[in-house]
Protein backbone atom coordinates (compact mmCIF):
# COMPACT_ATOMS: atom_id res chain seq x y z
CA UNK A 1 0.00 0.00 0.00
CA UNK A 2 1.51 3.30 -1.10
CA UNK A 3 1.32 6.16 1.38
CA UNK A 4 1.51 9.80 0.38
CA UNK A 5 3.91 12.23 2.04
CA UNK A 6 3.72 15.96 1.35
CA UNK A 7 7.12 17.64 0.98
CA UNK A 8 7.09 21.41 1.43
CA UNK A 9 10.19 23.43 0.63
CA UNK A 10 11.46 26.18 -1.65
CA UNK A 11 11.31 25.51 -5.39
CA UNK A 12 15.05 24.87 -5.58
CA UNK A 13 15.03 22.30 -2.74
CA UNK A 14 11.67 20.52 -2.77
CA UNK A 15 12.60 17.99 -5.47
CA UNK A 16 15.60 16.67 -3.53
CA UNK A 17 13.45 16.15 -0.43
CA UNK A 18 10.74 14.42 -2.46
CA UNK A 19 13.34 12.23 -4.19
CA UNK A 20 14.75 11.08 -0.86
CA UNK A 21 11.32 10.00 0.33
CA UNK A 22 10.33 8.62 -3.06
CA UNK A 23 13.25 6.17 -2.85
CA UNK A 24 11.04 4.12 -0.51
CA UNK A 25 8.70 2.04 -2.71
CA UNK A 26 5.92 2.33 -0.13
CA UNK A 27 5.92 6.13 -0.21
CA UNK A 28 4.68 8.55 -2.82
CA UNK A 29 6.10 12.03 -2.36
CA UNK A 30 4.10 15.02 -3.56
CA UNK A 31 5.54 18.52 -3.62
CA UNK A 32 4.53 22.01 -2.54
CA UNK A 33 6.79 25.06 -2.71
CA UNK A 34 4.82 27.51 -0.58
CA UNK A 35 2.41 27.66 2.35
CA UNK A 36 -0.44 28.37 -0.07
CA UNK A 37 0.45 25.41 -2.27
CA UNK A 38 0.78 23.17 0.80
CA UNK A 39 -2.62 24.29 2.12
CA UNK A 40 -4.22 23.39 -1.23
CA UNK A 41 -2.55 19.95 -1.19
CA UNK A 42 -3.53 19.28 2.43
CA UNK A 43 -7.14 20.20 1.69
CA UNK A 44 -7.37 18.07 -1.45
CA UNK A 45 -5.21 14.97 -0.87
CA UNK A 46 -4.93 12.68 2.14
CA UNK A 47 -1.34 12.45 3.36
CA UNK A 48 0.21 10.29 6.06
CA UNK A 49 2.91 12.83 6.91
CA UNK A 50 4.16 16.30 6.02
CA UNK A 51 7.87 17.10 5.78
CA UNK A 52 8.33 20.87 5.74
CA UNK A 53 11.13 23.37 5.68
CA UNK A 54 10.94 26.29 8.07
CA UNK A 55 11.64 29.14 5.65
CA UNK A 56 9.14 29.37 2.78
CA UNK A 57 8.46 32.15 0.25
CA UNK A 58 5.07 33.12 1.71
CA UNK A 59 5.47 32.20 5.37
CA UNK A 60 7.13 29.46 7.37
CA UNK A 61 6.82 25.81 8.25
CA UNK A 62 4.71 26.61 11.29
CA UNK A 63 2.10 28.11 8.95
CA UNK A 64 2.06 24.76 7.14
CA UNK A 65 1.63 23.01 10.49
CA UNK A 66 -1.34 25.27 11.30
CA UNK A 67 -2.96 24.36 7.97
CA UNK A 68 -2.31 20.69 8.68
CA UNK A 69 -3.78 20.96 12.15
CA UNK A 70 -6.98 22.56 10.80
CA UNK A 71 -7.50 19.92 8.06
CA UNK A 72 -5.95 16.74 9.47
CA UNK A 73 -4.91 17.22 13.11
CA UNK A 74 -3.68 13.64 13.61
CA UNK A 75 -1.23 13.80 10.69
CA UNK A 76 2.38 14.03 11.91
CA UNK A 77 4.85 16.59 10.63
CA UNK A 78 8.64 16.61 10.37
CA UNK A 79 10.41 19.97 10.45
CA UNK A 80 13.35 19.57 8.04
CA UNK A 81 15.41 22.74 8.20
CA UNK A 82 18.78 24.34 8.73
CA UNK A 83 17.34 26.71 11.35
CA UNK A 84 18.26 25.77 14.92
CA UNK A 85 15.33 24.44 16.96
CA UNK A 86 16.22 27.01 19.64
CA UNK A 87 15.31 29.77 17.15
CA UNK A 88 11.85 28.35 16.38
CA UNK A 89 8.92 28.79 18.75
CA UNK A 90 7.10 25.48 18.36
CA UNK A 91 5.15 25.64 21.62
CA UNK A 92 1.78 26.03 19.88
CA UNK A 93 2.37 23.12 17.49
CA UNK A 94 4.34 20.63 19.59
CA UNK A 95 1.71 17.91 19.27
CA UNK A 96 1.90 18.00 15.45
CA UNK A 97 5.66 18.30 14.94
CA UNK A 98 6.95 14.87 15.86
CA UNK A 99 10.51 15.25 14.70
CA UNK A 100 13.12 17.88 13.85
CA UNK A 101 15.81 16.97 11.33
CA UNK A 102 18.73 19.28 10.65
CA UNK A 103 19.08 19.41 6.87
CA UNK A 104 22.75 20.48 7.18
CA UNK A 105 23.83 17.06 8.45
CA UNK A 106 25.72 15.05 5.81
CA UNK A 107 23.16 12.23 5.84
CA UNK A 108 20.05 14.36 6.44
CA UNK A 109 18.20 13.24 3.31
CA UNK A 110 18.98 9.59 4.11
CA UNK A 111 17.46 10.04 7.56
CA UNK A 112 14.08 11.07 6.14
CA UNK A 113 13.00 7.53 5.22
CA UNK A 114 13.91 5.94 8.57
CA UNK A 115 12.17 8.91 10.16
CA UNK A 116 9.01 8.00 8.26
CA UNK A 117 9.19 4.45 9.67
CA UNK A 118 9.45 5.84 13.19
CA UNK A 119 6.46 8.06 12.49
CA UNK A 120 4.40 5.06 11.51
CA UNK A 121 5.15 3.38 14.81
CA UNK A 122 4.58 6.55 16.84
CA UNK A 123 1.26 7.48 15.27
CA UNK A 124 -0.20 3.98 15.22
CA UNK A 125 -2.20 4.98 12.16
CA UNK A 126 -0.43 2.85 9.57
CA UNK A 127 -0.53 -0.83 8.94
Amino acid sequence: MTRTVLCVDSEDRVSSVASALGADDDLEAIEASSVTDAADRIASEPVVCVVTAYELPDGDGLDVVEELRSEAPQTPCVLFTDISPAEIDTASVEEVIVEYLNRDLPDAHDRLVPSQSRLEFASGSFS
